[in-house]
Order: structure tokens, then sequence, then C-alpha cells
């Protein structure tokens, strides 16, 4: 028994310490998006004055072909290899070597069907655009396969300087060829300036050379582990995309317009928290992907900074979307105002299920979060077109919500597979964010109710609204904290106390 208590408190005190590591690399994943996100708004803002509407749609659609063919042809062997607890050396060669001659066969298939795309989107000579992005992914493919131990160790410090030097190097050199050519090619040679550095930076940042080797019983164990992930992907996207497409092909492009802009305001935050998340904690599941009670412990922790995060972006944008886009967007944009409702209340749902993603992949369960994507994508298919010629993008949005609900009890379910969780334990999770903002909520309405904004100016509209945004985010936290104060199971203080110590207390 006192061995016992011993492994026990040992593997506490592991569980702390991991726990810090992925704060901490939650921290530089954020920060890399924001980088990534600011330097992209501003390449748009500043290249928006030298180049043509014409040249960001040809780049536009090139890139959203180039992303469907990598999608559709994604391994999944990165994945296996940060899952895989035992030695990856002598895996890793073999992952290049796949990645490489993955990257070989994508760009020679674009190179021959440029031709093809450009007389089907009607894109006049803008085939050697097409085959030189298409040369992008072969670049890539040649990154130090070493750079997968920056996601084992959790040190995404070193991810963010290499990923952020590819931005910044692409900034430049596009700014830069933009004010010299004037033309697309500003934005292609800025694409493959940052690819290029960021080979050239996994290797400076990571000491391991990989070598041109295939090892055919090696591969075989990690791809039967990387179907399952190639399947999520296409699902993903099928479940991601598939509503923007049938919006444009029966709607038109107006109404694509006003979709697409209610999808990106209302699902935006959510998505970026979502995705900070994920990518630090699917390294941290593997890590400890035998110990149930420690999985058990991370997920709930996960989970409850997803909720307590998510709710109160949700309910901003439910409650103030209608003020916001009088206000940000004009009178023209209000068809989106329903639309950003219903697409909030799905990104919340798609948020909370996205939390069981890292736990499946990462515990060795990745046909679990196959299930879980192909549910979203065949009821997305079943439903987009039907409803979307019923209730215009009123219906698209539906069919999000729609799709995501079942997505979120299969996962629920698996959860439970993984980790035995009571119902309540979730409720004691949801509780206190559920009243925090119900608080939230009637200080937000008080607020808008006393506050007239419909006659007032963008500045001063602005000012009000990032105000009331402030207090009712002051009011969901606050009363959180002071519904726990006295509490000896303040699960959410304590989450607050170890995200300060992690960050602070090093």
């Amino acid at each position: 028994m006192e061995n016992e208590s011993d492994n026990l408190v040992k593997n506490d005190t592991d569980v702390k310490e991991l726990s810090k590591m992925a704060v901490r690399g939650g921290v530089w994943v954020f920060i890399a998006r924001t980088a990534s996100n600011v330097l992209a708004f501003l390449k748009f803002i500043i290249l928006a004055r030298i180049l043509t509407p014409s040249d960001f749609g040809v780049m536009g659609i090139v890139l959203l072909i180039i992303a469907t063919i990598e999608r559709f042809s994604q391994t999944g062997l990165q994945q296996a290899l940060i899952q895989k607890q035992k030695e990856i050396i002598e895996d890793l060669d073999t992952v290049w070597t796949i990645f490489i001659l993955r990257g070989i066969v994508l760009s020679l298939i674009i190179f021959f069907i440029a031709p093809y795309i450009v007389n089907f989107f009607n894109l006049k000579n803008s085939d050697k655009i097409i085959q030189l992005v298409g040369f992008s992914i072969l670049l890539q493919s040649f990154t130090n396969i070493g750079v997968v131990f920056f996601y084992k160790q959790l040190d995404f410090k070193k991810q963010f300087i290499y990923q952020a030097s590819g931005d910044l190097a692409e900034f430049i050199v596009a700014i830069i060829l933009a004010f010299k050519l004037r033309n697309v090619w500003a934005l292609v040679f800025g694409l493959l300036a940052g690819r290029f550095v960021v080979v050239i930076l996994s290797f400076v940042l990571q000491s391991y050379r990989p070598k041109l080797t295939l090892r055919f019983s090696r591969m075989k164990k990690l791809l039967r582990f990387g179907k399952w992930i190639t399947g999520s992907n296409i699902s993903i996207f099928i479940g991601g995309f598939l509503d923007n497409i049938i919006v444009g092909k029966l709607l038109g492009a107006a109404s694509l317009g006003y979709y697409a802009m209610a999808y990106r305001i209302s699902n935006m935050p959510a998505s970026e928290i979502t995705y900070v998340i994920s990518q630090v904690s699917f390294p941290a599941y593997a890590k400890i992907q035998e110990n149930s009670f420690q999985l058990q412990k991370i997920y709930l922790r996960i989970l409850r900074l997803t909720l307590m995060v998510c709710l109160p972006i949700v309910i901003m944008i439910w409650l103030l979307s209608s003020d916001f886009t009088l206000v940000f967007l004009g009178f023209k944009w209000r068809p989106i105002i329903p639309v950003m409702q219903m697409l909030a209340f799905a990104g919340l749902v798609k948020s909370i299920a996205s939390t069981s993603s890292p736990l499946f992949i990462g515990s060795g369960n990745p046909k679990f979060e196959f299930n879980m994507q192909i549910i979203r994508a065949v009821t997305m298919i079943i439903l987009i077109a039907p409803l979307t010629l019923r209730f215009n993008i009123s219906g698209a949005a539906l069919t999000v919500i729609f799709s995501v609900i079942p997505m979120f009890i299969i996962s629920q379910n698996y959860v439970n597979r993984i980790v035995k969780i009571t119902w309540a334990q979730y409720f004691g999770i949801a509780q206190f964010p559920l009243i925090g903002g119900l608080l939230m909520s009637g200080i937000i309405v008080f607020s808008l109710k006393a506050l007239s904004l419909n006659e007032k100016s963008l500045f001063s509209g602005g000012i009000l609204l990032f105000c009331i945004g402030i207090l009712g985010i002051i009011t969901y936290f606050g009363s959180i904290y002071l519904l726990q104060i006295n509490r000896n199971d303040a699960e959410f203080n304590q989450d607050f106390r170890f995200i300060y110590n992690a960050l602070i207390k090093k």
C-alpha cells in the first residue's frame, strides 16, 4: 500500500507539471496564432491598395484548390509519431521519406492538372501560378521531421519561432515584391519565401538530421493509425466547407457573402480558442495515455476551461449581434443577425465536442475521432441542400446546428469509454458558468435598454459596445469566483490559480 501511495503522489506531481507545460505551451500557440492573423491582416490592408481584387481572387482560388488536395491526401503520420509512446527515432526517416514522396506526387499532379483548373475557373494565364504554388507542397515536405519533438516535449516556444519566422518572411517578401511587380506574383513568391524559411529553421532549431529511408514494416504500423486521421480530415473538410459551397451554388454570391461574414464573426473567437487548446492537449494526452485517472483529470480541466471561456463569447455574440452589425457593418448587413446567433450556438456545441478530439487521438483511439466527424459530415450532406432551399442562409445555419448536435452526443459517449465521467461531474462543470452566464446576460440586456445604440456614430457606438462587453465579462468571471470563494470543491477558482502559477510563478 505504501508503494502504491508513493506512486500516486508521483503521478499527481507529474500531471501537475505536465499541465503547467501545457498552459505555457498554450500561451506560445496563442501568440503564434495571433501573430499569424495580425500579419495576414496587415498584409491584406497594405496589398489591397497595390494589387487588384482579381489578384486576391486568383490566389484565393489557387490556395483553396491546394488546401483541398492536401486535406484529402494527409497521412496522419505526424500525429501517429506524437501519439506513440515508444521510441520513434527509427520511424522518423521513414515518415520523412513518405512526406517527400507525397510532396513529389502532389506537385506533379497539380502541375499537370493546372491547365484544366484554369479552364474550369476561367483563370486566364494562371497555369504557371498554380504550378508554382503546387511546388510549395514539395518544398514544405522537406521540413525536418525532427520538429515532431517540439510537440512531444510540448516545446511550443521553438514551434512559435520557426512558424512565426515563416509568416514574417512571407509578409516582407510579398510587400516588397508588390511594390515592384504590382501583380499576383508578389503573393506567390511571398508564399514560397515563407515555406523556404520554415524548412531552413526546422533544421536550425532541431538537431536531428533525417535520411531517405523506407522501412515498410514500420510504415505499415504508422499508416494503420494514420488512416483514421486521413478519414477524419476529409470528414472535417466536408463538414466545414460544404455549407459554403451549397450556399454559393444555390443562392448566389451575395448570399454566400452574407453567410461567410456571419460564420466568420460568430465562430472565429471560439474556433481560435479551441485550436489553441487542441494543439497543446493532444501531446499532453499522448504522454499519459495509459493512465485513465490522469486522462480524466486533464480532460475535465480542459472541458472546464473551454466552457468557461467560450460561453461568455457566445452570449455576447447572441445578445450584441444586432447592435454590433448596425454599428460596425451597417444596415445592409442586417440579414446576418439571426444567422450569426444560430452559428454562435453551433460554435459553442462544436467547441465542447472538439475537446474530445485530442483525447481520442492522444489516447490511441483515432477511430472514435473519425466516427464523430463522419456523423457530422453525413448529416451535413443530407440536410444542407433542402434546408438551404427552404430557409435560405438561415437553413444553412440550421444545418450546421443539426450536424454538430449528434457529433456532440457521440463524442461524449466515446469520452466515457476512455475516462469514466458521471453526469454529476458534467453538472458540476456546467453549473457555475451557466449561473455566471445568466447574470452576464441580465447586465448586457439592461445596459442595451438603458443605452440606445441605434442612433450612435461608429466611434461612440463602438466604445459603448466595448464597455458593455467588458462589463459583461467582469460580471461573468466575478460571479463564478464569488460563487465558489468559500467552497472546498472550487475547481474553477483552482484553475484560475493554477494558470496564474503556471505562467507567473514558473
